[in-house]
């Protein structure tokens, strides 16, 4: 993951990803990243992961 303009909520995000597919073998769904990052909104979460992804293939 490219660190370049990439937000602190968006860091602690993938880092949950990370561990939480290292620990469960599968990613999280939008609600268990959510509820770790106590974000009420699955929508957030979407927008979060959107922002993630783009920075990714900006990366290449």
């Amino acid at each position: 993951m490219s660190s370049e303009h990439t937000s602190d909520i968006q860091k602690r995000i993938y880092d949950f990803i990370v561990k939480y597919m290292r620990d469960e073998g599968m990613p999280p769904t939008n609600r268990e990243i959510g509820s770790a990052m106590n974000i009420a909104s699955t929508g957030h979460v979407d927008y979060h992961l959107s922002m993630l992804e783009k920075k990714e293939k900006g990366a290449d």
